[in-house]
């Protein structure tokens, strides 16, 4: 059996890997072109915005769509109950 690793960041908006200037190409503006070019050089990328507030339906499968079917979000949570309940998902959004 083959083993799969998982290797990212913390986010794909991460400001140090956008102000830093040598992972991005200059040319990306905005987080949807930012997500699509994490996911050729990431295979997996933690949500940690999800730790204060549940990430919306629509973002979620916005993000799937811009990256590929192997790639894995992590979703960081809060332990508090009432933020929402827990939220792993590794590929499809329902």
């Amino acid at each position: 059996m083959v083993a799969t690793y998982y290797v990212g960041t913390c986010s794909w908006t991460d400001r140090t890997l956008i102000e830093e200037g040598s992972f991005y190409p200059p040319s990306l503006k905005n987080s949807a072109e930012r997500l699509s070019f994490y996911a050729q050089n990431f295979n997996t990328v933690e949500v940690d915005s999800s730790f204060y507030a549940f990430p919306a339906e629509r973002n979620a499968h916005l993000w799937v769509e811009r990256t590929p079917a192997s790639f894995l979000f992590s979703v960081y949570l809060s332990q508090n109950p009432s933020i929402g309940p827990s939220l792993f998902f590794k590929r499809r959004v329902t």
